[in-house]
């Protein structure tokens, strides 16, 4: 389509004028010099006439099809609910089809629309292919299979929402990072006893950070060979001693941050909004209290159960944090009011481990 091509008439004399016409202009047009032009794909006579004298020609109109197809990403990794705008490009410039079908090999996994648009549906890989005619193209997408508050965390490093035969529990994970490849889990287990010994001075007065408040703690415990009379972190350093992941008391922020995975609502930073909480004070003060919360948390606590562990005290003890106040008391919170409060450090509550993965 779009090539020209003259038509030449003999006649006599030669100083005859001739008119040239079509039957289809729309597919084939032809001006007063015999020139031809392609418009359309299809069949149209081209007519010669001089006077009574006609002659004619038979023009079909064939397409250039299809020799190529380009995507502009051959390969990419999406998340769950995730999309991606592929771009197709046909050669030569003339093919006269240039409609691409779209298509998906598995459309559980990712669907893409008549334009090109992918979606990312569920963990696991499809191929998406754009084609016309004989030529086609794909995009190999795979959707990555991402952590959720409440999936179990295996020895392997795998995750999943139920649990897995021959696979071994570690944990549950209560928190997913912005990258939502990574998090927190908090151990299965849990013991009751004391913080430790007032009066040492360690560096462990952040409130976000139980890793390097722990870190600190056990150094210098180390260091001095005093672990025996900090009873909490002789427990977190037999975790760590045991198996490949580093298990620590978590800090005030992050035991308030578990409060909220278990009671099914989301920590944020600030501007919350419906099923979210910011922080709150250290002390004396409780949210998250009401039936819908508390049934939330009973949840949480049955998937403990059910893989084996001790469930989260929802009662009456609390759960030292790595956050001191100062020499002698260390904050705790409360899971089942999420109250904060001062404690010396040789009392007894609850010690749950939790770690990064």
């Amino acid at each position: 389509m779009g090539h020209t091509h003259k038509l030449n008439a003999e006649i006599r004399p030669v100083t005859a004028e001739v008119e040239w016409s079509s039957s289809n202009p729309e597919v084939a047009f032809v001006n007063s010099e015999g020139v031809v032009t392609a418009n359309y794909l299809g069949e149209a006579v081209i007519y010669v006439s001089c006077g009574q004298a006609m002659d004619s020609c038979l023009v079909t109109v064939i397409g250039q099809a299809a020799e190529s197809i380009t995507l502009d990403i051959n390969e990419m990794s999406l998340f769950e609910g995730d999309t991606l705008q592929l771009n197709a490009t046909v050669s030569p410039e003339d093919t006269y089809n240039r409609t691409v079908i779209w298509s998906s090999s598995d459309e559980s996994v990712a669907v893409v629309s008549e334009t090109g648009k992918v979606t990312a549906l569920s963990p696991g890989e499809a191929l998406i292919t754009a084609a016309i005619d004989e030529v086609s193209a794909n995009c190999a997408i795979t959707v990555i299979d991402v952590p959720n508050v409440g999936d179990y965390y295996f020895s392997d490093g795998t995750f999943s929402h139920d649990l897995q035969d021959g696979e071994t529990p570690l944990g549950i994970i209560f928190w997913v990072n912005e990258d939502k490849v990574s998090g927190k889990m908090v151990e299965l287990g849990e013991a009751s006893l004391p913080w430790g010994t007032s009066g040492y001075a360690f560096e462990n007065y952040d409130r976000y950070d139980g890793s390097a408040n722990t870190l600190n703690v056990l150094q210098k415990l180390h260091e001095d060979g005093l672990i025996e009379a900090f009873p909490a972190f002789e427990y977190i350093d037999s975790l760590n001693t045991a198996g490949e992941i580093d298990w620590y008391l978590p800090s005030t922020v992050e035991l308030k941050q578990l409060y909220c995975a278990i009671s099914g609502v989301k920590w944020v930073e600030d501007n919350p909004g419906e099923g979210e909480q910011v922080d709150w004070p250290d002390t004396g003060m409780g949210v998250l209290v009401g039936d819908e919360w508390a049934a939330n948390r009973d949840a949480f606590n049955a998937r403990i159960e059910a893989a084996g562990g001790t469930i989260l005290n929802l009662r009456g003890y609390s759960y030292w944090s790595s956050t001191s106040n100062n020499l002698d008391t260390v904050y705790q919170i409360f899971l089942h009011t999420g109250v904060g409060f001062m404690i010396i450090r040789e009392g007894t509550n609850r010690v749950r481990a939790i770690a990064e993965f």
